[in-house]
């Protein structure tokens, strides 16, 4: 059985599960927080979760773990067959970790954790955020899903990433990033109907008020 390392208020532990119970993979969930003790280094060389631990080893790497996972329960993919759909959909996945993902990630302290940053901070955040929803909205289709008929990892990435992300836009920075892209609002929305995002955000509610007292 594959074992899933992390904690529920992690988007990225998230999109693991995601991933997961989609698949309906067999998993268990570990509680993990991350560390620079040796010994955990073995299983994550940057002290970092998720991590998956399989009869062959252990996995980091929220990317590598999704294609892992694709490639070994091939039902429903994640992937496309054809190599310049597959690229595509790599594409708009890696745009929205580096473009949306990071520099809203650069605000989450202040926003889960009352620890404010500085304008200058602020600032640079908000013209990251701008650049990538326009880059996003000029290779997304959203017709329904974020590169087509099929769900995708771009789908993982847009849901786990966007959604935190436009929060800390609209109470940080004053600015809705849906506005500039609205059609990737009817997609959340499908997603958000989906049965394993519904218990995804159910377990990171009650896991974000304990985690905030840790």
């Amino acid at each position: 059985m594959i074992k899933l390392h992390g904690f529920a208020v992690s988007n990225y532990f998230n999109m693991v599960n995601f991933v997961l119970l989609t698949k309906n993979i067999e998993h268990q969930l570990v509680a993990t927080f991350p560390s620079q003790q040796d010994d955990f280094l073995l299983k994550s060389p940057r002290g970092m979760v998720p991590f998956i631990e399989t009869e062959e080893g252990f996995i980091s790497e929220t990317s590598a773990i999704i294609e892992y996972l694709d490639q070994c329960y091939p039902t429903p993919a994640l992937l496309p067959q054809a190599p310049f759909e597959l690229a595509k959909v790599r594409e708009l996945a890696r745009m929205i970790e580096l473009y949306i993902e990071l520099p809203a990630r650069r605000l989450y302290g202040e926003l889960l954790f009352n620890k404010p940053a500085d304008p200058e901070t602020k600032k640079h955040v908000q013209a990251s955020l701008t650049k990538g929803i326009k880059a996003i909205a000029s290779l997304a289709t959203f017709s329904p899903y974020t590169c087509g008929e099929q769900l995708s990892i771009a789908d993982v990435y847009l849901y786990f990433s966007l959604t935190l992300a436009n929060k800390v836009s609209i109470e940080l920075l004053d600015q809705d990033l849906l506005k500039q892209i609205p059609s990737a609002k009817t997609t959340l929305e499908l997603l958000e109907q989906l049965p394993a995002i519904n218990q995804i955000n159910l377990a990171t509610k009650e896991a974000l008020a304990s985690f905030s007292k840790r």
